[in-house]
């Protein structure tokens, strides 16, 4: 009655229609092809729906439905595993996050390298969706999809150097403990050796240019 009554005027959120599959499910014990039937849906339907709703925290559910986070909110953060949805809905609320930044935080999560990579976002996911930002901010029109990533990467690259410049003359890097240098030395050697790589790649692009 309730997908009925609202059909028309499509008013329900995609999040109320699981709501509604979803207690058909579980309190009048249907199964999904009858649940389509039902309700003159299809199959996929139903399944999307179900599948949206059981791949939610509990906690998750609880804060959509007293709308302190919106279904856009909710669509974003199914795509982790069900044991990250509570770490992420605490940053929505104490960061007030717009569906947008929790977009971009989630897909930094996922694409993730390493689980340091995870810690920090989860650490400061202001700053890393304003780099991400920044990032976007970086494109030029002219240049192909290729030649937008090596605008941006050089970019960035640039910015970063000027960064690890002003860390390593005030103070003077040699004025750091001997004991931290050690630390630093295999990440230091690794800069060398990439450093040099990128060298040789810009020396033939400038041998090409002549």
């Amino acid at each position: 009655m309730i997908l009925s009554y609202n059909q028309q005027g499509s008013s329900l959120l995609d999040y109320e229609e699981a709501q509604i599959v979803y207690s058909l499910k579980r309190e009048h014990l249907m199964k999904q092809e009858e649940i389509a039937t039902l309700l003159s849906r299809s199959y996929s339907w139903v399944s999307r729906r179900l599948s949206f709703i059981e791949r939610l925290d509990e906690g998750v559910r609880a804060h959509l439905q007293l709308g302190k986070i919106t279904p856009t909110h909710a669509r974003e953060l199914v795509k982790l595993p069900r044991g990250k949805q509570n770490d992420f809905l605490k940053l929505i609320i104490a960061h007030n996050l717009t569906s947008r930044q929790t977009a971009i935080l989630v897909s930094k999560y996922l694409q993730s390298a390493s689980s340091e990579e995870q810690a920090y976002l989860l650490a400061c996911p202001v700053e890393a969706i304003e780099q991400q930002s920044r990032e976007e901010e970086i494109h030029d029109v002219r240049l192909s999809l290729q030649g937008n990533r090596l605008l941006r990467t050089s970019r960035l690259l640039a910015r970063q150097q000027h960064i690890f410049i002003g860390h390593t003359t005030n103070p003077p890097l040699i004025k750091l403990p001997d004991i931290e240098l050690g630390i630093l030395a295999e990440s230091f050697t690794d800069i060398t050796r990439k450093a040099k790589i990128i060298q040789s790649i810009l020396k033939q692009y400038d041998s090409h240019e002549r």
